[in-house]
């Protein structure tokens, strides 16, 4: 079996019939299924039931009382027979001949990792991921130097998704039991990707789309919760470990984006709370030694100038200031149709 197609569903009946519709088009047909019922309380589970009747010989269907994405992403995993995963998340899309092109590759490059676009678009246009860099160290077959790849998974947010990828099986850490993290619900990609980078010595960049990658606001990355604090330094503070390990030049760069990610948070709350929650979130958040440590070890050269004006609001305890300038700034963005308003407002 090539690839073992890996579907974590959770409540999401008005996507999940394109998603597998999007896996049946397949052209290439070496591959398996898994589907992980993640305790749906819609319609999903009965659909999922149902794709798995019809095509019995290629799917098998994990049901499982709700544990959160990470852990039905890992059951996934673990039911996995196929040579290379693939994860889908269930909102999302493959393009038709996605299997197809990726295969294509690995039999020109038998890579450990082919990573392969995605878009916000259904129609599988403009990419979404910045790759111009890597792309740029790339030979003649499409594959990066190891090194090249682990700095932009500790420097930006341009490689961290389980999904848009093929991975080898054995690069995964099937061995691992990741129980200690149920509930993570925010940044359980990077959780995995980490090791695989760690573990792989091949990758490839495909440059065309073939995923599909809805924006859904229902989705839990879109939450504001306090625990998303807790997730995010549970999950970057892995990141430090391994850029210790991998390159410790480039910690002043990861603490830069630790910083950012309590900024993501911030903006959230100042852009949906009313002023006294949010100011006492937007607190909160900065009195940790998580965003203290971040803030000033970080190095965020690069960086736009309104996160850096953003920050150093934060940094100096101007909370209100930096509410009424998120609030101004993003009360801009929006006039214009900027995509950055979907994610903070």
């Amino acid at each position: 079996m090539k690839f073992s197609v890996l579907v974590p569903v959770y409540n999401v009946e008005s996507f999940l019939p394109e998603c597998l519709a999007s896996i049946e088009s397949q052209t290439y047909r070496d591959f398996e299924v898994i589907l992980v019922n993640d305790g749906s309380t819609d319609s999903s589970g009965a659909l999922c039931r149902s794709f798995a009747e019809k095509h019995s010989g290629r799917v098998k269907l994990v049901e499982q009382r709700n544990r959160g994405l990470l852990l039905a992403r890992r059951a996934a995993i673990k039911e996995a027979s196929g040579e290379y995963l693939v994860s889908l998340d269930s909102d999302d899309a493959l393009r038709a001949d996605a299997l197809e092109v990726v295969a294509s590759k690995l039999r020109e490059t038998d890579a450990d990792v082919v990573a392969f676009q995605s878009s916000r678009h259904p129609s599988f246009e403009e990419p979404y991921f910045s790759w111009d860099r890597l792309l740029r160290r790339a030979d003649e077959k499409g594959r990066i130097p190891l090194e090249a790849v682990q700095t932009t998974l500790l420097t930006s947010h341009d490689f961290n998704t389980m999904w848009g990828k093929a991975i080898r099986t054995s690069c995964v850490d099937r061995d691992v039991c990741y129980d200690a993290f149920e509930g993570l619900q925010y940044g359980e990609d990077l959780l995995q990707v980490a090791p695989v980078l760690d573990r792989a010595k091949t990758i490839v960049l495909v440059s065309d789309v073939l995923y599909f990658y809805r924006v859904n606001q229902a989705s839990i990355s879109h939450d504001v919760k306090r625990s998303r604090l807790t997730d995010i330094e549970t999950v970057r503070s892995l990141l430090a470990s391994y850029a210790e390990s991998w390159n410790p030049g480039l910690l002043p760069k990861v603490f830069a984006n630790d910083a950012i990610e309590v900024l993501a948070y911030c903006l959230m709350c100042a852009n949906r709370m009313n002023a006294e929650a949010s100011l006492s979130e937007i607190r909160a958040a900065c009195d940790t030694p998580f965003f203290k440590r971040a803030i000033s070890g970080a190095d965020f050269e690069g960086q736009p100038s309104w996160k850096r004006i953003a920050l150093l609001f934060l940094e100096k305890g101007w909370y209100s200031l930096f509410r009424a300038y998120c609030r101004l700034l993003f009360g801009a963005l929006g006039m214009i149709g900027s995509s950055k308003v979907d994610r903070y407002c």
